[in-house]
This record gives structure tokens, sequence and C-alpha cells, in this order.
């Protein structure tokens, strides 16, 4: 092999570190145990009893239900967009039976993680701002870092 060829090679891979270090920071602010405190769906906020049952672990790009529900969610974010976007691809059952892919956004605030997407109903597409109000079809997650 030329040391033309390894020196392109070698040159890519320097050029893609400065990347995969801005998404490693992107992602480590996610990291933890959280708590649901506010979830609105298309204008219906779920009642605060049923908040308690809703925690996620995060590690890496994986989250995963404390209460081994069967869901496993793994994604990716894009740190150079605002609202940062961020895909979600959902494996649902003990085989990830159902799978289902959302385009959303993403921000974390301190100890405050929010996530929004579209629901899917009508047409799909990635929302704009953080809100799950009347008319818009979009889920809206309000999650507290729990402290351990």
């Amino acid at each position: 092999m030329s040391s033309l060829a390894i020196g392109l090679i070698l040159s890519s891979f320097v050029a893609n570190e400065p990347a995969a270090v801005a998404l490693h920071k992107a992602v480590a602010p996610f990291a933890g145990n959280w708590q649901a405190v506010e979830i609105e769906i298309n204008g219906r906020k779920l009642p605060e009893d049923q908040l308690k049952d809703i925690q996620f672990l995060i590690a890496g790009n994986t989250m995963t239900t404390a209460t081994n529900a069967g869901i496993r969610i793994t994604f990716k974010v894009f740190p150079d967009t605002t609202p940062m976007a961020m895909d979600l691809d959902l494996a649902i059952g003990p085989n990830s039976e159902r799978r289902e892919h959302f385009e959303g956004i993403t921000t974390v605030e301190g100890d405050t993680l929010k996530l929004c997407w579209n629901n899917g109903q009508g047409v799909k597409q990635r929302p704009g701002e953080f809100t799950g109000a009347d008319g818009t079809n979009n889920f809206l997650l309000v999650f507290k870092r729990v402290k351990r």
C-alpha cells in the first residue's frame, strides 16, 4: 500500500475524530435515570398519578424503561441543529416484535430533559418547538433527573 493511501486513511480517522467527540459531548448530558414529570399528547396531559411509573435509564445512545416493560429505544442526536434534532427507534416487546421510528427534538437543561415528536397520526414531521398542545399531533415529554 502506498504512503499516499495510508495517509488518506489516517487523515479520514483524524478528520472524523472531532465529529465523534462532539457527538459524545452531545449525548453525555442525557446519561442517567429520568422520571417523567409531564407528558402531553395533542393537548391531553397524562394525570400525575400515572407519571410516577414512567422512568427511563439512559446510557450511551440507549434508553430503557425502569420497569422493564419491554421497551428499548436507541437514539441519535444532531447537535448542530436548533432545537437539537433527535431520531428515536423504538423496539417494543420481549423480542422487539414491533418497531417504530420517530423524528423529534430534544434538550437537556440542567436536570430537565425534554423530548418532543410527532405522534404519527396525520402528517409526520419533526416538530419545530417543544409543545404537545391540541392540534399539533405532538408528544411532549418532560423528565427530571433522579438523584441517587
